[in-house]
């Protein structure tokens, strides 16, 4: 009998079960896929929608990018920096449901760049304050509990 893990994988037409520490030291953690039942947690949540992208650091064999860019329609940009793992990516997208959506970057996440056409939860958190204040909402006076429920406002559309 099949495990989940497998079954979407070949579903995905993927290969990224198994966990492979052979190159994990102290600063660098092994490859260990996050579980399908996490991740359609969040694909069902809604905070990922078809006219996003989706950056993903230490993406692995990708699989998040590619149950995500699948689910949800997403764009995807996958970033591993080890060089093994990242050609087993590739070598997924060859034979991805979701590859058309899916890009891959062989690079150090530290030194990786975030492409201009991908927002942040940074700046979606700007609009949403400068639209809340241009409202009347007030984040700066009152005690910490007047300013976190100030906040509130600011957490539902994220």
């Amino acid at each position: 009998m099949q495990t989940t893990e497998e079954n979407y994988d070949r579903l995905l037409h993927i290969n990224t079960t198994g966990r492979d520490d052979s190159h994990s030291d102290q600063y660098r953690f092994p490859y260990e896929p996050t579980p399908y039942p996490v991740l359609e947690r969040l694909a069902n949540a809604g905070y990922i929608r078809k006219g996003n992208t989706l950056l993903d650091y230490g993406c692995g064999k990708g699989r998040v990018d590619f149950f995500l860019a699948w689910q949800t329609r997403c764009r995807t940009i996958g970033v591993e920096y080890d060089e093994r793992i990242f050609e087993k990516a590739e070598e997924n997208q060859k034979s991805a449901v979701s590859a058309a959506r899916i890009a891959f970057q062989l690079a150090n996440a530290e030194a990786f760049p975030v492409p201009e056409h991908v927002a942040t939860l940074i700046e979606e958190t700007d609009k949403i304050m400068s639209a809340q204040k241009a409202r009347g909402a007030d984040f700066d006076s009152g005690n910490l509990f007047q300013k976190a429920k100030a906040l509130v406002p600011l957490l539902v559309p994220l």
